[in-house]
């Protein structure tokens, strides 16, 4: 992926690394850990190790800071690597610096956010414009997430020795992410066109009354084809007001909802329709019957 400074990320040379670094990086500049399925640890180019050292080294905040925002690569004191906003936003959040870590940390965005921005919003992902910018948004948050979180310490690590291509694997994650949820939605909206009731509090309700619960487990984890399969079968149930056995057995089968609950604060399907248990028992039971009916095939659907 190229953005903006990615053509200064280029291929390690053999001899490049903390190898040839000199005794006050060594100091001032942590080694790399190795990652957690690799015994190789990753390492930093020599030109990034001296921007980070020579920065450490400067007691004067007002120039650290100034040389931070300066955007124009040929004026003096450019910082030209971005590993380098990664260390020093490590490094200053660990010293408790949050000033200087939020200075870096705006600095990296200003020089990124624009190679995500254009790769989210490539028209082969079907973004629009709205949710292209929140989802630049995301993989920001996912980058910071990355570089801070010390969980993440195998993608910090990339992000201090390969920053671009780093980046690329954060922007692939997040719209992979949406795509999933895409697919979801749409699942989700089919389901809604089975259940085919008037009232959709029949899911709206309980998802938002327990968002906890496991709604769509099952469901959303199925591939596609036995999704139209569940789908098929699904739209033979009775759905009437009086006899909503179809929304009756996806809320117990595909939503977890219990048929009753002592809690009265939690939501279940009794509750839902003001019936006793016994009648939501007996509704999922004909529900069940139709579907078996179904399943058997058409001869014996009338029996």
């Amino acid at each position: 992926m190229a953005g903006e400074g990615s053509s200064l990320s280029r291929s390690p040379q053999p001899n490049e690394g903390t190898a040839g670094a000199s005794d006050a990086a060594g100091d001032l500049i942590p080694p790399l850990a190795p990652g957690n399925r690799s015994h190789v640890a990753p390492y930093r180019d020599k030109d990034v190790i001296a921007e980070i050292t020579t920065l450490l080294l400067d007691d004067d905040v007002k120039n650290i800071v100034q040389r931070a925002n300066i955007h124009d690569p040929d004026r003096e004191g450019y910082i030209r690597r971005e590993e380098t906003f990664v260390f020093l936003i490590r490094h200053f959040r660990d010293q408790r610096r949050s000033e200087l870590a939020e200075v870096f940390s705006e600095a990296l965005i200003r020089r990124c956010k624009g190679t995500i921005l254009r790769t989210i919003s490539d028209p082969k992902f079907g973004f629009s414009s709205i949710d292209a910018a929140n989802l630049a948004c995301n993989a920001l948050s996912l980058l910071f997430m990355r570089i801070l979180d010390p969980v993440e310490r195998t993608s910090g690590n990339f992000l201090q020795s390969r920053f671009w291509s780093a980046l690329e694997f954060v922007i692939l994650d997040t719209i992979s992410d949406a795509l999933k949820e895409r697919e979801r939605s749409k699942q989700i909206r089919s389901l809604d066109d089975a259940i085919n009731v008037d009232d959709d509090e029949t899911i709206s309700r309980g998802y938002d009354s327990n968002p906890s619960s496991g709604r769509f487990r099952t469901l959303l984890t199925l591939p596609l084809d036995y999704f139209a399969q569940i789908n098929e079968g699904l739209r033979v149930i009775t759905q009437t007001d009086e006899q909503p056995y179809r929304a009756v057995f996806i809320m117990r089968e595909y939503l977890d909802f219990p048929v009753g609950d002592k809690d009265w604060v939690k939501p279940c399907i009794a509750r839902r329709f003001d019936r006793s248990r016994k009648t939501i028992q007996n509704w999922y039971n004909e529900a069940e019957h139709e579907l078996a009916a179904w399943r058997r095939g058409p001869d014996d659907r009338e029996n």
